[in-house]
């Protein structure tokens, strides 16, 4: 099964709403804060756990290439689509908790975040994505992000 089949019978399992390949959400996918732009098959936007997992399954049994993103907001390229296949949009995934307990907060990957509150310094931006955060490996005033995550 090609990119394109595997994009139609992703489609009849998760619906318009998750998998859009229309030419203007591709071309919207296909680039980042960078600029660079490589078009992807479809721009997948999934609301929870449960969708990533049929969406990564299926990429892996047709090896189709998976970009993550969070908000596009990274100046790196790491956004773009450089190999095609599926942009998974994680911007539906935007909820922060806080566990005042444990004093942990607990932040999906597309939860945008002022990086000014937190003193982060993200390639002259002031807001970013926490996927986009982790995949820059973003500096805060005294280390990088993936010093304070607990995987």
């Amino acid at each position: 099964m090609n990119a394109k089949q595997a994009t139609r019978s992703l489609l009849k399992k998760l619906g318009p709403s998750v998998v859009l390949s229309d030419g203007d959400s591709r071309y919207l996918a296909s680039f980042d804060g960078s600029k660079l732009s490589f078009l992807p098959d479809a721009l997948l936007r999934p609301g929870g756990e449960e969708e990533i997992g049929v969406i990564l399954t299926m990429a892996n049994r047709h090896q189709i290439p998976v970009t993550a993103r969070g908000a596009g907001s990274s100046l790196t390229g790491s956004a773009s689509p450089l190999r095609g296949g599926w942009v998974l949009d994680l911007s539906r995934l935007n909820k922060i908790r806080i566990d005042a307990l444990s004093g942990m907060a607990h932040v999906e990957a597309g939860a945008v975040v002022d990086c000014r509150t937190f003193g982060i310094q993200v390639g002259g931006g002031t807001s970013g994505s926490t996927g986009t955060l982790l995949a820059s490996n973003a500096t805060f005033a005294a280390s990088a992000p993936r010093d304070w995550m607990i995987y």
